[in-house]
């Protein structure tokens, strides 16, 4: 169990610095920052909130995962949560998560989009129609909860499949932790249409959210600069720095969370006649996942030129008070007055 131990630290790390970065990065946008306004600016406030969401339930869930052939074992290894059905419900939940941040990027792509080409259809989504665009990733997300929970019950064929190495692995009996057994084909070689559906929904989902950040990433490349030239300067500047922080944000997920998770999601739809035959413990990879949160805030900060204005301006006061052990300055980034003793 001594990976697992440093399993659980480097989770409880990941959340101290998504909850630090995320929380600063809320309050200077909330009380501070002025051109970022209306649903762009309610979307972005979500999208950190959902990062510190994200790492708060990595928390509770505990999950873990281990690829044994063609098999995904997704478990948790929380051992103080009493009820089991709520449990169930948070790794099921938390995995829902993967999906719902894929297309949060996706509708800040959509958004950038329709405040350079559409102006029609964004004053909806500025208006009545914004609690859609926001809810919008939610809905993909809470499918793939449910399609977990629905063809990936608990399954003795598979529990077999697994027993021993999870006992020999993990010092548990496979009956008493709470799990998903994602295995797609039989021994022989045919397929578990249930657990293969799940896989499917998966990639299918995540590579449309991706199509989406695609087309409007290559629309906004090669043509914002002929639509933006009726704007102003300062306009041109700002959507400028709005695109270099959509790419930005669309990396974060990319490195953090799409790359290390789909070569474990994949391997499991390989048939067994090319005797892909692997054991790993490849839920270490869940703890760098959390990481795409800090990533995306402090490049949303980096890029836009108001945050580092406002950043440089409040840690020159700190330095200033440093210097000068007299001076009280008060350096919250929502209050902007100093006061001398």
């Amino acid at each position: 169990m001594f990976s697992l131990n440093y399993s659980s630290f480097f989770t409880i790390f990941g959340f101290c610095l998504v909850f630090l970065v995320n929380t600063f990065f809320i309050v200077i946008t909330v009380f501070r920052i002025k051109k970022l306004q209306g649903t762009y600016k309610q979307i972005v406030i979500t999208f950190a909130c959902l990062g510190i969401s994200f790492a708060g339930l990595e928390i509770i869930a505990r999950p873990f995962a281990h690829n044994y052939k063609n098999q995904f074992l997704y478990f948790s290894l929380n051992e103080w949560m009493e009820s089991k059905i709520v449990l169930r419900f948070l790794l099921a939940s938390w995995a829902g998560f993967y999906v719902v941040i894929v297309w949060f990027v996706a509708i800040q792509f959509v958004y950038r989009y329709l405040c350079i080409f559409d102006g029609v259809t964004l004053k909806k989504f500025d208006g009545k129609y914004k609690i859609v665009l926001i809810s919008f990733p939610f809905l993909p997300g809470c499918l793939y909860v449910f399609l977990l929970h629905f063809l990936c019950a608990y399954d003795k064929y598979a529990d077999d499949y697994m027993k021993d190495i999870v006992l020999q692995s993990y010092q548990l009996p496979i009956t008493q932790v709470q799990r998903f057994n994602i295995l797609p084909y039989q021994e022989d070689g045919s397929l578990r249409w249930e657990n293969l559906g799940l896989l499917l929904y998966g990639l299918v989902i995540t590579l449309s959210g991706y199509l989406v950040i695609l087309y409007c990433g290559i629309k906004m490349r090669l043509n914002r600069k002929k639509e933006l030239s009726k704007r102003s300067a300062a306009h041109q500047e700002l959507e400028a720095q709005f695109f270099k922080a959509l790419i930005a944000q669309s990396l974060g997920p990319t490195i953090f969370l799409v790359l290390p998770v789909a070569p474990i999601l994949a391997s499991p739809l390989i048939p067994p006649f090319f005797g892909f035959n692997v054991n790993w413990q490849t839920g270490w990879f869940f703890c760098i996942l959390g990481f795409y949160s800090p990533f995306d805030s402090i490049a949303f900060m980096f890029i836009l030129k108001e945050y580092r204005t406002l950043i440089k301006k409040q840690y020159s006061k700190m330095v200033k008070c440093g210097n000068h052990p007299g001076n009280i300055i008060n350096v919250h980034p929502w209050n902007n007055t100093n006061t001398a003793t």
